[in-house]
């Protein structure tokens, strides 16, 4: 065991001693362990439907025994894939087109591309509280003749972070929106972009007002700047419907989604953006290719994942239990409030504020113990994470309600 290399301690688990034995459903067994652990992380929302889930399970073995990887050809699932896509757009769709890359870091990454390139503008605004993933731009290493001219647009990019308007800590909307527009009237010949998460997942599920949203679209229109719209972790049903932004009256220019889009069992990103976007590269030296772009096996994971979201009714279901999902999360509150400073729940997805960092790794760490998975996170990690399978059933709800409020009562 002692060459093992370190595990990423991203939710306060490593072991070396303990290894997963099989996962189904909302449970992993780990060798030696008796008792399986409920996983209310679900790998970072990556298996949204559940650990196994039978009928990924078989599509996962049907796409295997005809299709791996050819990029430059397209197949009939892709094209399916893209139209159902489109088609769960809040608003028609007939415009955008989709491409498809490997992990929600890479998706980002070509937004941004199509952005800048499109507009011709380097600047990009973020907002605070944001987590669009971990990459390092590799593009200096690289030879220059492996891109045409319009990839120069996208040098020496310029960031801009931004308060965003929590609805339990502000900033207001309206200091939040005349900063925006003091920012762009300041640099309103730089922007080209703006990238947001319609729900702040790695934040603690942070939420704000529909008019932002608006005021947003009316202000970034305007200037001509395209609108991101990350759905990596809170989209495909985390929030009770296929896009986090579906409650607001918003229509975003670039849609990005990620995670559990195939199930768990494959890294497939999806951006879905206006089709002149796209035309505008070209396929010649775009810089947006990458061996397993557009992968066959991927799509036609993904494809089925599509199916069986409408076929079982899984987002209606998901809407159902967050009623009594509130309701457990608003009873911590009340029992423990000063430890469970606040809870931000939405659809299946919840974010509980503790009073530091320390305390929020002790609880995540006793709940382990008692067979418990859960995740610290927020900008300082004072936050806990609660994301569990979006077919979790009221009875494993009532389990991690009786779990984490047992680890708090012995705490605390």
């Amino acid at each position: 065991m002692n060459n093992l290399l370190p595990i990423t301690d991203e939710i306060g688990i490593y072991n070396p001693n303990l290894l997963v034995k099989k996962a189904q459903g909302s449970y992993i067994w780990f060798d030696g362990q008796d008792k399986p652990y409920l996983d209310l992380v679900m790998a970072y929302s990556s298996t949204n439907f559940g650990h196994c889930n039978p009928t990924i399970v078989k599509a996962v073995k049907k796409a295997a025994e005809r299709l791996d990887n050819f990029p430059a050809f397209n197949t009939s699932e892709r094209d399916d894939l893209s139209g159902e896509l489109i088609d769960h757009l809040p608003f028609p769709g007939k415009d955008y087109q989709v491409y498809y890359t490997v992990g929600g870091a890479k998706a980002v990454d070509v937004s941004i591309k199509l952005a800048r390139i499109f507009t011709k503008r380097h600047g990009v605004i973020s907002f605070d509280g944001a987590f669009h993933g971990y990459i390092n731009g590799l593009i200096g290493i690289t030879d220059r003749g492996y891109f045409n001219e319009s990839y120069d647009t996208i040098q020496n990019m310029q960031i801009f972070h931004l308060p965003f308007p929590d609805i339990n800590i502000g900033p207001s909307i309206d200091v939040a929106l005349t900063q925006l527009e003091d920012l762009i009237f300041k640099y309103r010949e730089k922007i080209g972009a703006i990238i947001l998460e319609p729900v702040q997942g790695a934040a603690g599920f942070r939420e704000t007002e529909r008019y932002f949203f608006e005021k947003l679209q009316e202000i970034a229109n305007h200037h001509q700047i395209i609108i991101i719209a990350d759905e990596i972790q809170a989209g495909i049903g985390r929030t009770g419907s296929f896009y986090s932004f579906e409650r607001y009256n918003f229509q975003p220019d670039i849609v990005l989604l990620g995670k559990s889009l195939a199930g768990g069992y494959y890294p497939l990103s999806a951006i879905i953006a206006r089709k002149e976007y796209f035309d505008n590269i070209g396929p010649d030296k775009s810089g947006l290719d990458s061996t397993f772009s557009n992968n066959a096996f991927g799509i036609s994971i993904a494809r089925e994942v599509v199916r069986m979201i409408s076929d079982q009714k899984i987002f209606e279901k998901v809407q159902a239990k967050s009623i009594l999902f509130r309701t457990l999360m608003s009873q911590l509150h009340q029992e423990y409030p000063t430890i469970v400073l606040k809870t931000s729940v939405v659809g299946l997805a919840c974010g509980i504020q503790t009073p530091s960092s320390k305390i929020a790794a002790l609880v995540k760490k006793r709940a382990f113990e008692k067979c418990l998975i859960i995740q610290t996170s927020g900008i300082n990690g004072d936050y806990l994470k609660i994301a569990p399978s979006l077919l979790i059933t009221e009875q494993e709800l009532k389990q991690a309600f009786d779990l984490l409020g047992s680890v708090l009562a012995n705490l605390f």
